[in-house]
């Protein structure tokens, strides 16, 4: 049963982050290609056969998706003139820098969207930001990387100067694919990193700090397994010419989705189901180099989550 379908629109992107594990360099310049008829015809049958009926989240995927955002528009056309539709979202996760206001007209049009817009380094200049603010349902996302102590106390002051009010959510970053090993985290980095979120939290003192603490909180809440975002036989990842795949972040490297893979990823996650994190990080990332330390970071920020809840409790 597919619970999630990540559909991979190109590579091509106006950015060219450091810890980025989506593509190689030249991948990134390049743009998805498409054959409208075998990639229908694929999620047609899956329909027909009723594996999509507890769909929950249609997710569209760069490079950046907005280089795409006819191809975006089309998609939606097709999904919806099909019959194929998320019990729970659509989602866009973009860098920010092109949404326009063509963009905010339909994404506030559909009370299912999501826009998630990764904060990288900052540099959304203030009168995009003002654009990124009329979207109905949107969410900001950060990376925790190695470089946290100058780049999170400089997201938070950024956050408060441009007067935002949108959510706020931060996750490790994953040391898989061409992701820069400068950015890769260490135990002392995740301790240190969970003990200023946990500053932050506990007795929230401005927006930024209050936005988190109820994204923290809601997530470490949610009840039932969290499915992964890839390398899991409930996730389909597929290209516009119809090939699948078992991570939307990396295809070039997680290579096709097949019954022998899957397995194998499913069997890298087999010593999870203990963890106190398992719900909420549905296992990780397959993928990663530095898992061990990720996964640290995943049971620190639940016991956080939960002692939050506790106290609010």
């Amino acid at each position: 049963m597919i619970r999630r379908l990540n559909i991979i629109l190109g590579a091509a992107c106006n950015r060219h982050c450091p810890y980025c594990c989506q593509a190689s360099p030249a991948d990134r310049d390049s743009c998805g290609k498409s054959d409208w008829s075998r990639l229908r015809s694929k999620l047609l049958k899956l329909n027909e056969s009723g594996e999509l009926r507890k769909l929950e989240r249609i997710a569209f995927w760069g490079g950046e998706p907005m280089l795409y955002w006819p191809t975006i528009q089309a998609l939606y056309r097709m999904l919806c003139n099909d019959g194929i539709y998320p019990h729970s979202a659509y989602r866009v996760a973009t860098n920010g820098d092109l949404i326009n206001d063509d963009y905010v007209r339909f994404a506030n049009s559909i009370p299912e969207w999501l826009t998630t817009v990764s904060w990288h380094d900052g540099s959304i200049a203030p009168r995009q930001w003002e654009v990124l603010k009329k979207l109905r349902s949107c969410i900001v996302t950060g990376l925790v990387t190695s470089s946290w102590r100058r780049d999170l106390p400089a997201m938070r002051k950024k956050y408060l100067s441009l007067g935002l009010q949108m959510p706020v959510q931060l996750w490790p970053v994953h040391f898989a694919g061409q992701c820069a090993g400068f950015e890769k985290l260490t135990n002392d980095d995740v301790d240190e990193s969970i003990g200023f979120l946990q500053s932050l939290v506990e007795s929230p003192q401005d927006g930024f700090s209050q936005a988190l603490r109820i994204s923290i909180m809601q997530h470490c809440s949610r009840k039932g397994r969290v499915s992964p975002d890839c390398g899991d036989e409930s996730v389909l990842t597929i290209d516009l010419l119809g090939r699948e795949y078992l991570c939307q972040h990396n295809p070039a490297q997680a290579t096709a989705r097949t019954a022998k893979l899957l397995t194998v990823a499913e069997q890298s996650r087999a010593g999870c189901r203990n963890c106190i994190a398992w719900e909420h990080c549905g296992g990780g990332c397959f993928l990663s180099a530095n898992r061990e330390i990720e996964c640290r970071f995943y049971k620190k920020y639940v016991q956080l989550g939960r002692f939050l809840n506790e106290v609010a409790a």
